[in-house]
């Protein structure tokens, strides 16, 4: 999902449509491939894909989520990670009607551990807390 601070749409604008934010700060993620400045969103069945620029730039989620909260930009972030600070209103969605891709996690372990009670709980409790 993409975020801002209140602040930040306060003092640059609220995107409307998805090629609105070519013209706003974006809170780039440095991939192994280098910097993601192409951003993907759905709305239905349409597919759009939007150039951004930022002069704020990151290899974690947690990084791009905090400069989001210190209002230096919109950030793509996941909902797991957002969701307290949305409930709080520090941050706001940005184009709420619009999708984000969704990303994979893999939880990696042992293969003796396989079947594991603890693994199992810890397992289904992140599936949980993760999709909420």
């Amino acid at each position: 999902m993409l975020v801002a601070s209140p602040d930040y749409l306060d003092a640059f604008g609220r995107p409307e449509q998805p090629a609105d934010l070519a013209e706003h700060e974006a809170i780039v993620t440095l991939t192994a491939r280098g910097p993601d400045h192409l951003w993907r969103l759905t709305r239905g069945e349409r597919e759009y894909t939007v150039g951004v620029r930022g002069r704020l730039r990151s290899t974690t989620l947690l990084a791009n989520f905090r400069g989001a909260l210190a209002g230096l930009g919109i950030a793509l972030v996941p909902r797991w990670l957002a969701r307290e600070a949305l409930a709080d209103e520090r941050l706001e969605l940005v184009l709420p009607h619009f999708e984000a891709p969704t990303i994979d996690l893999f939880a990696v372990y042992r293969a003796r551990d396989r079947g594991s009670p603890v693994l199992t709980a810890l397992v289904t409790s992140m599936r949980r807390a993760l999709s909420r």
